[in-house]
């Protein structure tokens, strides 16, 4: 209430960190004064910003791999394991620990638990030690003869070197001394783990889990070099082990960061008051409870994201699996290659198409990549890539790259034809393959027929994809860029044009058959993506196709505002110190999302101009929780 007036607000809370809000504002006669409605509010380090704006004026071009068109072996030698395997003391340890457990407590696996998941814990102890007693694991050969006196001997030396050594020995060892306890109901296994922050040691330091984190994150920052505003959500975050890695590669920290939006969820609200401590440094970053298996929209979660982030994110229902109708597993909750590859489909996603192993020596997955398909209505016309013929457009009589182009698509099933530039184009030629810059700069010296011929070609096809061999990406031979200019210049005027280009690097020793997988699926890529896409612009260099990106100058930027800084630098005020100093913006605001600055303006009301307004600003806190 204010004078004669009355106020009411009512806000509704959409996703994690944002609020949807109606205002209305009436009289003492209840009559409406002013009503706002949809009025969204969002915390202020949500919004997303690209750097310290007019303090770093300098950028540079940099470029890195296609997340979507590497392959298993490229991304593979991109980001190698560390580790050849784990160690073997590690197994050695666990089965005799296992048997002395089972020797010791015999009346446990005569009578089970009535406990589920302890029960099935008690199976997979019997099933496993009777495996190794029996022979049947060639690894763990040497401690089926041993005596009881002999196995507590392997594990107090054993347990003792690899405390001090390894994060899974020291939980192992706090785990089997404290059997007896869980079995007995005087603790969980959930409390016995995070005992001494020994699960946060073994999410952050052991050898399986901090390999995985890592090269989780690095493809993460690949995704966001290519989609550096895109929304994540990280489902069963737990202690925050990958979020710390994914965060750091992304640069949650600064200005620049990699997202615009980063929520952090688990089904359990026992994580996140840590986790905001933890993760404060960083912006855009949000908290909040997620069950994996309820609707999104069922839990406040209306927006969508661009990338959902799971990792380690089972303990409780560990045994779960085993009664899966579908996919059934006892050994645990995660599934094989050929599993992911079988219901990743069924879920609404393309399959299995990236995956990274943990170890050289010892195939394990740690990171999976799978793109969600996209819902189509049926209403739409949609492109049948299958149905449609690729013209490959070149010059004079066909070379030998046109021949292998035409005879690889073939063997890939994919209907193609050849069409010179000497000759006019015909109204069937919809999808382009143009091969016109492999053995020379076709803009260069390309005869006036020539050109119309492949104006007409352009003005009548649907998509194109533009292949030169520049080598521009090591500037091999730069009149090949001419043509990347040109197509810039195509899609400044049609921007609803599907045309890509990709430079090879033939002479410089690029395999041909490589190459040509690329611009298969580059063409493929470039003619579906009938929504527009942002990448339009590619290079190969040595079989992998990177992209780029305009990124702010470090070294440059660092000198100039080693210049500027000491008369043009902004800080953090509350307003309660300003007091009714008066303020101006420092630039136009032309959008509500994004963070603008204020200087110290003395202001009149005969100063201002007819187009500026005085606004006297209070604030009202809200919480979210």
């Amino acid at each position: 209430m204010t004078g004669n007036l009355h106020a009411t607000v009512r806000g509704t809370k959409d996703g994690s960190r944002t609020l949807l809000a109606d205002s209305f504002v009436s009289n003492v006669n209840d009559e409406s004064v002013l009503e706002i409605c949809g009025l969204r509010l969002r915390a202020l380090n949500q919004f997303a910003s690209n750097g310290h704006g007019d303090m770093e004026p300098f950028s540079r071009l940099t470029w890195k791999p296609a997340l979507d068109l590497l392959t298993n072996k490229q991304i593979s030698s991109l980001y190698p394991p560390e580790r050849a395997g784990m160690s073997p003391d590690l197994d050695e340890l666990a089965i005799n620990q296992l048997i002395i457990f089972r020797e010791t407590y015999p009346e446990l696996f005569s009578n089970g638990s009535r406990i589920t998941h302890l029960d099935r814990f008690l199976h997979w102890i019997r099933d496993k030690t009777s495996q190794v007693l029996a022979g049947q694991n060639l690894a763990l050969a040497r401690t089926i003869h041993c005596s009881t006196s002999q196995r507590l001997e392997v594990i107090k030396e054993l347990g003792a070197a690899l405390k001090q050594t390894s994060s899974e020995g020291r939980i192992m060892c706090h785990m089997y001394e404290n059997l007896p306890a869980i079995f007995e109901g005087q603790k969980t296994g959930i409390q016995v783990a995070l005992h001494g922050n020994l699960l946060s040691d073994l999410y952050e330091n052991g050898d399986l889990l901090r390999e995985g984190n890592r090269r989780l994150a690095q493809v993460v920052a690949l995704l966001s070099h290519q989609n550096p505003g895109m929304a994540v959500l990280e489902v069963g975050a737990g202690t925050g082990s990958a979020t710390r890695e994914i965060l750091k590669a992304l640069e949650g920290s600064s200005m620049r960061r990699g997202y615009s939006e980063y929520v952090y969820t688990d089904i359990t609200s026992s994580f996140l008051s840590n986790a905001e401590k933890q993760f404060s440094a960083h912006r855009g970053v949000t908290f909040s409870t997620f069950d994996m298996e309820k609707p999104g929209s069922e839990q406040g979660f209306s927006q969508k994201f661009d990338l959902v982030v799971a990792s380690n994110g089972t303990f409780s229902d560990f045994w779960k699996a085993e009664s899966d109708p579908n996919f059934p597993r006892a050994e645990g909750p995660f599934l094989s290659k050929r599993m992911w590859q079988d219901v990743l489909p069924q879920s609404g996603y393309s399959g299995l198409d990236l995956c990274l192993d943990d170890f050289a020596d010892q195939p394990s997955s740690s990171v999976l990549v799978s793109a969600a398909v996209p819902h189509v209505d049926p209403s739409t016309s949609v492109p049948d890539v299958d149905s449609e013929r690729v013209t490959l457009v070149h010059r004079g009589a066909p070379n030998r790259f046109v021949r292998d182009c035409l005879a690889f698509l073939g063997a890939q099933k994919v209907r193609a034809c050849l069409h010179s530039t000497s000759t006019s184009p015909t109204p069937s030629m919809r999808r382009l393959m143009i091969v016109v810059d492999i053995e020379s700069p076709f803009l260069y010296d390309c005869t006036g027929s020539e050109w119309d011929n492949l104006q007409k070609c352009l003005v009548s096809a649907e998509s194109a994809l533009w292949v030169t061999n520049g080598g521009l990406l090591l500037s091999r031979r730069p009149r090949y860029a001419m043509t990347e200019g040109l197509v810039r210049g195509l899609k400044t005027e049609r921007q609803d044009f599907r045309i890509s280009t990709l430079d090879l690097d033939l002479d410089g020793g690029q395999p041909v058959e490589a190459a040509l997988e690329v611009m298969m699926n580059l063409e493929r890529k470039t003619f579906m993506n009938f929504h527009g896409q942002r990448d339009w612009q590619y290079r190969q260099e040595d079989g992998i196709t990177p992209v780029s990106r305009l990124v702010p100058d470090e070294l440059m930027n660092e000198r100039f505002r080693g210049k500027e800084a000491r008369t043009r630098c902004t800080e953090r005020t509350k307003l309660s110190v300003l007091g009714h100093r008066p303020l101006q913006a420092t630039k136009n605001i032309v959008a509500t999302d994004v963070p603008f600055y204020m200087e110290d303006k003395a202001l009149s009301e005969s100063s201002l101009q007819s187009h500026e307004v005085q606004v006297k600003v209070k604030v009202r806190g809200f919480s979210l929780e």
